[in-house]
C-alpha cells in the first residue's frame, strides 16, 4: 500500500477506544498528552508525550526512524507484506465479469459473469435454496402453495390464448365441454363449419332419413328425394323389355354372368386341380404347383439360397448385415451397449445410474448450464484456447473470495484491510508521515 506525503491530525481522547478487529492497529492521542498504539488483543502501548521529542522509531507493521516528522512505511498488514497487499489490491481492481484469463471473477450489474470451463459438482443449496426439495414447497399441499383455480369451459368457439389469470391449474383439472344435439343428415348437403358453440359427444348420432328404393330404370337419374337407401335395400327389377338389359358381362361392360362362368365359379377349390379357380379353405390356405410372384408376407417352405441381408438355405439362414452394418459391427455395438456403465470406466459408453447420474474424468465444452429448479448457472465462452479452473479443496470462510494464480488454481483470499480510528470520537487520517500534531 503506497502512502502519500502529508500530516496526521488526532483528537484527544479521555478514555481508551475499544480494540480493533483482528489484523488491525489503531493509533490515538489521549488527554494525558501521550500517543498510544493498540492491537487487536487490546494491548495498549504508549509512544511518548506530545510535548516530548517526536517518535524516534516505529517497528512492526509500520516502520519509521528519526526524530520529528519522518516518512513512515507500512511494511505489513495482517501478516501480509506491502507488496502482497498491493498485488491483492491490483487483482481486486482488475476483477471483471468478462472471461479474461488470470483475473478475479466479478459479477456484473445483473449478477452474471462469463467463464470457460467450470469443473464442479452442484450440491446443496443455490442462493440458500435446496434445489432438490424446493419445488415441493409450491405444490397445492406444500408450505408455500401456488394459487390454483377452476379450469374454464371449452366450446366450439374457444381460441388459443395466453390467459390473464394469476393462478395455476392442478394436474388433475378437467374442462367442462359444452355439448349439443347432432343435426340431421340429408342428401346434397354441403360441408359447413357450423355456427353453434356446442361440441358433439363421441357417441353422438346423426339422424339419417331413409326411403323405399325405386324400381330399376332404363336410364341414369341422380334422384331428388331427401332420404337415403338402407344397406340391405332391394330394387325391384321391373318389367324390362329390352334384351340388352340382360346381356352377358364383358371386360368393358357390366352385365349378367354366363352359364360357363357360373360353372367355373362353382368349381372353385383349394385343391391343386388344373384349370380351376383358386378358393381358400376354412383356414385360408390352398395348394398349388408352381407360383410365380413377388412374395409379400411369409411362406412355409422354399428351396434354394437366400440373398441380401440374410443368406443361406431355409434350414441354415445367416444374417450378414443389418441396415448396411455387418453382423460383426452389430455384435460389437451390442457388446458396447451392454457394457455401458455409470462408472468412470475408460472406453465405455456412458449410462446414467438409477438417480440419473454418472462419473467422468474431464468433460470439455465451450458452453454449459448447471440447472437447478429455479436457478441456472450459465457458463458461456468462446476462448482462443482451452483452459481449466481448479477449485479449492475446502470451503472458504465468510467474506472471502476466489483468486486465480494464473495457472488455473483457485484459492480463497481475504478482502482488503482498511486502517481507521475504530472509535466514534476520533478521526485518524494516514498520510506520508506521523507527527505529534495539535489536538
Amino acid at each position: 500500500m503506497a502512502l502519500t506525503p502529508g500530516a496526521g491530525r488526532l483528537a484527544a481522547l479521555a478514555t481508551s477506544p475499544p480494540a480493533p478487529p483482528p489484523g488491525y492497529l489503531i493509533f490515538y492521542f489521549k488527554t494525558d498528552g501521550f500517543f498510544y498504539i493498540k492491537d487487536s488483543a487490546g494491548i495498549e502501548t504508549p509512544l511518548g508525550p506530545s510535548s516530548s521529542p517526536a517518535i524516534t522509531a516505529l517497528f512492526g507493521d509500520v516502520i519509521a526512524t528519526g526524530p520529528g516528522a519522518v516518512s513512515a512505511i507500512v511494511a505489513y498488514v495482517g501478516g501480509k507484506t506491502a507488496a502482497e497487499v498491493a498485488a491483492s489490491v491490483n487483482a481486486t481492481q482488475d476483477a471483471t465479469h468478462l472471461n479474461t484469463p488470470s483475473t478475479i471473477v466479478k459479477r456484473n450489474s445483473s449478477g452474471d459473469f462469463s467463464a470457460g470451463t467450470i469443473t464442479a459438482d452442484l450440491l446443496g443449496n443455490v442462493n440458500g435454496i435446496d434445489v432438490t426439495s424446493h419445488a415441493s414447497r409450491h405444490l397445492p399441499a406444500g408450505a408455500d402453495p401456488l394459487t390454483t383455480d377452476s379450469a374454464v369451459t371449452l366450446d366450439a368457439n374457444s381460441t388459443n390464448t395466453t390467459g390473464t389469470a394469476n393462478s395455476l391449474a392442478r394436474s388433475d383439472h378437467t374442462h367442462d365441454l359444452s355439448t349439443g344435439a347432432a343435426s340431421t343428415q340429408l342428401p346434397d348437403q354441403v360441408n359447413a363449419e357450423g355456427t353453434s358453440a356446442n361440441l358433439a359427444r363421441a357417441d353422438h348420432v346423426h339422424n339419417i332419413p331413409s326411403g323405399i328404393p325405386v324400381q330399376v330404370g332404363t336410364s341414369n337419374f341422380a334422384g331428388a328425394a331427401d332420404s337415403f337407401a338402407l344397406s340391405d335395400h332391394v330394387h325391384s327389377h321391373g318389367n324390362q323389355t329390352s334384351p340388352t338389359l340382360h346381356a352377358v358381362a364383358t371386360p368393358s361392360a357390366h352385365g349378367f354372368m354366363s352359364s360357363a362362368d357360373k360353372t367355373k365359379l362353382d368349381a372353385a377349390t383349394h385343391i391343386n386341380t388344373p384349370s380351376t379357380i383358386v378358393q381358400r379353405d376354412a383356414s385360408g390356405n390352398f395348394s398349388a404347383n408352381i407360383i410365380t410372384a413377388t412374395l409379400n408376407g411369409s411362406a412355409t417352405n422354399f428351396t434354394g439360397s437366400l440373398a441380401g441381408d440374410v443368406t443361406g438355405t431355409q434350414s441354415a439362414t445367416v444374417v450378414s448385415q443389418v441396415g448396411g452394418k455387418t453382423a460383426s459391427q452389430v455384435s460389437t455395438s451390442v457388446d458396447d451397449t451392454i457394457a455401458a456403465t455409470a462408472s468412470n470406466t475408460p472406453s465405455t459408453i456412458v449410462k446414467r445410474d438409477s438417480s440419473g447420474n454418472f462419473s467422468a474424468g474431464r468433460v470439455s465444452q465451450s458452453t454449459a448450464r448447471l440447472r437447478g429448479t429455479t436457478e441456472n448457472l450459465d457458463i458461456t465462452a468462446n476462448p482462443s484456447s482451452s483452459y481449466s479452473l481448479i477449485m479449492p479443496p475446502t470451503q472458504g470462510i465468510a467474506g472471502t473470495y476466489l483468486v486465480n494464480d494464473g495457472l488455473g488454481n483457485l484459492s480463497w483470499s481475504s478482502p482488503l484491510i482498511n486502517i481507521d480510528g475504530g472509535h466514534p470520537n476520533s478521526t485518524f487520517v494516514v498520510g506520508g508521515s506521523i507527527s505529534g500534531g495539535t489536538p
